[in-house]
């Protein structure tokens, strides 16, 4: 049943993705994305240019998400989960994963974006929910490259410390960045994995230390709740949207559809 959902999803984002690859921001984002073939390397959707898979993350997720249509987690606050699959996808690519690794690798990102809006309220505080698709790429890439539960550890500090990211994306007049902002999350996650692979180590207390994640964006939450191991994947509870508007919009456009 998960790897159903996990294959509709990836379809559906794609899907998504390709429908925005000639808006303006999209072609920004392959116009940055330097062709590179002598190293790991991703492609682009809809293109066959081959860049780092931190560029093709950015202007992958960025296209995915772009039309406000990609999927939906339906919980206070919200989330658009399916934005960590293209960043673990170039990931997957680069370093040859099969698809039973990416299969997985989406599943337990998908968990870890859910957990997170579950047990947090960062928008009231004036953060991004961009911050859940740094983390959930992050472990998920992780997860995918073969982490060792000590890179993990640093891979996760690396990601949360240097990308907590500010709702004002999505506040007043919309910018192309609402868009950008998953886009930039799904790259930092990445970069935080290469580094962490390599052996970077990352500051301790990311979450609970003095300056970390508690004390300065969150509040405390329950690490318990995001490790039951009896509960069901959460991507079994996200949505597929069937118009491009936000999540709380579809059943006042399908009311109105039925009436008309």
């Amino acid at each position: 049943e998960v790897v159903l959902a996990v294959k509709n999803r990836i379809v559906d984002t794609m899907g998504c993705g390709i429908s925005c690859f000639n808006v303006v921001a999209a072609k920004i984002a392959r116009q940055l994305a330097p062709p590179f073939e002598s190293g790991p390397n991703a492609r682009i959707i809809g293109s066959l240019v081959r860049t780092t898979p931190e560029c093709a993350a950015f202007a992958n997720v960025l296209m995915c998400r772009y039309a406000d249509f990609n999927d939906d987690y339906q919980w206070t606050g919200g989330g658009h989960v399916s934005n960590v699959i293209s960043g673990i996808l170039a990931a997957g690519e680069a370093f040859h994963a099969n698809g039973k690794e990416f299969i997985i690798s989406v599943a337990i990102a998908y968990d870890v974006f859910c957990y997170f809006i579950e047990q947090l309220q960062i928008r009231d505080r004036g953060w991004d929910h961009s911050i859940y698709v740094t983390l959930g790429t992050a472990i998920g890439a992780g997860k995918l490259l073969g982490l060792n539960r000590e890179q993990l550890c640093h891979c996760i500090s690396l990601a949360l410390v240097a990308n907590v990211c500010l709702d004002q994306a999505r506040r007043e007049e919309i910018s192309m960045w609402k868009a950008g902002a998953a886009g930039n999350a799904s790259r930092q996650a990445l970069f935080a994995v290469f580094l962490a692979r390599a052996g970077m180590t990352g500051p301790p207390g990311a979450i609970e230390g003095m300056n970390g994640f508690w004390n300065r964006v969150s509040g405390p939450f329950n690490f318990d709740y995001l490790v039951q191991p009896n509960k069901a994947s959460r991507i079994l509870r996200t949505t597929i949207k069937q118009w491009p508007v936000r999540g709380g919009a579809q059943l006042p456009v399908a009311t109105a559809l039925q009436l008309r």
